[in-house]
């Protein structure tokens, strides 16, 4: 059936080129999956500038100011939300454009590397 759909929509598009750089990339998309991973824990954190937010260890979202150039900073962890997530193997855990926390599975695998 994705077939008889994506040959539809090839044709369509060789009639209509003028269509092709705006649904080109919105139709490939939803073909291949649209979003990287799943929301977990809807927090809403707000971004500063200059810290990096990420999951500590007991699955709490932190934040650490960032390293500059010339200037020192602090290794001090903040606590920004208690979210208390437990990790899944394989996973990759992620804060995304909302500060939702996110998880994706990790692609694992593929190809060998060939021997130089």
């Amino acid at each position: 059936m994705a077939l008889n759909w994506f040959n539809i929509f090839n044709s369509f598009v060789s009639k209509n080129q003028n269509y092709l750089n705006k649904l080109d990339f919105i139709v490939l998309k939803q073909i291949k999956g649209g979003k990287m991973g799943t929301v977990i824990a809807k927090t809403g954190v707000k971004r500063e500038k200059g810290y990096l937010y990420f999951l500590d260890k007991k699955g709490n979202v932190a934040k650490v100011q960032m390293k500059r150039a010339g200037k020192k900073t602090s290794r001090t962890q903040t606590v920004v939300a208690k979210t208390g997530i437990k990790r899944k193997k394989g996973y990759l855990y992620y804060l995304d454009g909302k500060g939702n926390v996110c998880e994706a599975k990790m692609q694992r695998g593929g190809r060998r590397k060939k021997r130089r």
